[in-house]
């Protein structure tokens, strides 16, 4: 493998293949390999990606097919992939929804910052939602180790001392993924891009946001409401990702609250806020308390071995 060579990663489960087949034409002369990991989707949806893939060589990059029999989780997807790219020496690694896209000369923005600021091990991209055409604030650590909330602004072209940032669209070097090691494959979706990015700031690394690479985003069913004190976001994720969220959010209290105790207190807030929003705003609400109840109890008693794939 030579210098600076990038793999994207893309797991797909149950895909819209128009979107898929936009991300991976997104990625065309910008990185090296796709491995795209299909996480047990039907044959049909399967050999209809493979379709594409045959069909539309020249438009997309090379591709490292991964199929797997069953849904093992997006963290244990993307721990088969990056293994696979520790093992071929790959120098960066680029995390893509199978539904986002990046605008072009995005990559080759990530990695030269990388290069230019040793101290950085994962930079992400500036976060356009497709849903409700909103561009994502971030949070930031200040000064004194409180975290507040912030945009790129016109003048700046990057911010560091990101506390989190989200998997898509962001490009991780790797001698910070070999220090910090895979995902935590027990969360299997929801909360790992968080747990991940805390371990890689526990280790002593920086995480920053740049302003010219843009991810245009979708997070579950997002919607803008109006509101006299301003506008909030309902996200409508499903009963089931409503379980993780909440008990993968405990468990990384777990982990981090003493190391990182104000980022405790912010998410803490963040979570309670959430509460009220998903109760009001979301459908299915009835559904989604048993499952909000599920992941505090599970969160609470880690019974790591229970599962509630549908």
């Amino acid at each position: 493998m030579g210098l600076e060579m990038v793999l994207g990663i893309i797991v797909s489960f149950y895909p819209n293949t128009n979107e898929l087949l936009e991300s991976l034409i997104s990625l065309n002369g910008e990185i090296d390999e796709i491995c795209l990991v299909e996480n047990g989707s039907p044959i049909n949806i399967q050999n209809k990606i493979k379709d594409i893939i045959q069909k539309e060589k020249k438009r997309i990059p090379s591709i490292k097919w991964i199929q797997m029999e069953s849904n093992i989780g997006l963290a244990a997807a993307q721990n088969i992939a990056l293994e696979y790219g520790l093992k071929k020496k790959f120098d960066f690694y680029l995390l893509l929804d199978d539904d986002s896209i990046l605008q072009k000369g995005s990559v080759a923005n990530l990695q030269e910052y990388l290069i230019e600021n040793p101290k950085i091990g994962l930079v992400g991209s500036d976060i356009k939602h497709q849903g409700s055409n909103r561009t994502q604030k971030y949070p930031i650590i200040s000064s004194n180790g409180w975290i507040y909330r912030k945009y790129i602004n016109i003048n700046e072209t990057s911010l560091t001392d990101v506390s989190t940032v989200i998997a898509s669209g962001s490009l991780i070097r790797s001698n910070c993924l070999k220090s910090t090691g895979l995902m935590r494959a027990a969360y299997f979706i929801d909360y790992i891009d968080i747990e991940f990015c805390l371990r890689i700031r526990s280790l002593g690394w920086k995480i920053a946001v740049i302003k010219n690479s843009i991810i245009y985003h979708k997070l579950g069913e997002e919607k803008e409401i109006n509101l006299s004190l301003g506008k909030i976001y309902p996200t409508n994720h499903s009963p089931l990702r409503r379980y993780y969220m909440t008990r993968n959010r405990i468990w990384t209290w777990k982990l981090y609250a003493f190391t990182f105790p104000k980022w405790f207190i912010y998410d803490f807030i963040n979570f309670c806020f959430d509460i009220v929003r998903f109760s009001i705003f979301d459908q299915e609400k009835l559904s989604k308390w048993k499952m909000f109840s599920k992941g505090i109890i599970d969160g609470i008693l880690k019974k790591e071995e229970r599962n509630y794939i549908s």
